[in-house]
């Protein structure tokens, strides 16, 4: 392996020692980086690195803090026709931090993000539908948490139908996506 392949290795080892609950998951992650760079590519058919960016609103306060006060930034795929983080393909990069700020700018206009944490946030294997000339299959997302003023202008992409911040007391009316869930459980 690489350099690149080696430390997403090494961070995904330590999102295991983080969650041990999630430990059959990350060694899905695990196995499909042996199939590096491929694993980078849409070309990997069965699936394939994706990244996503996680964004809460700045300050970063804990879910504690209270649902009134955090917001959560959330697009309404396209394609998926549902609100979830923005994100997307690794096209060949293997810096899957600039991947998830890539995708946010573009699917946001969203770029006063700062990263939290160099960590990874969230990991999640997902099954994208068929499309035509598309089969089916997964994308395996490394999630990173960014936060930003929730007074940052927002501008809605072609890939989706809108974008929003959503108050964590409202968040049910948008999501009840066991994914969203447990990264908003990881907010403390």
């Amino acid at each position: 392996m690489t350099q690149p392949a080696d430390e997403l290795l090494k961070a995904i080892g330590a999102y295991q020692t983080r969650y041990p609950a999630e430990s059959a998951l990350a060694d899905l992650f695990v196995e499909l980086l042996e199939e590096w760079p491929l694993c980078l590519t849409r070309d990997r058919l069965a699936g394939h690195l994706t990244g996503s960016a996680f964004v809460t609103s700045a300050p970063v306060l804990t879910a504690s803090d209270g649902p009134n006060l955090m917001k959560v930034l959330l697009v309404h795929h396209r394609k998926l026709g549902i609100w979830v983080q923005p994100g997307g393909h690794a096209d060949g990069v293997s810096d899957l931090v600039l991947v998830a700020r890539t995708e946010l700018e573009e699917e946001t206009s969203l770029t006063d993000a700062r990263l939290v944490s160099p960590a990874i946030y969230d990991l999640d294997r997902h099954e994208i539908p068929a499309r035509p000339g598309v089969p089916a299959h997964y994308h395996f997302d490394i999630r990173y948490h960014f936060s930003a003023p929730a007074s940052s202008p927002l501008v809605v992409s072609r890939e989706s139908h809108d974008v929003k911040w959503v108050r964590l007391a409202d968040l049910q009316e948008y999501t009840t996506e066991e994914s969203i869930q447990r990264m908003i459980r990881k907010l403390g």
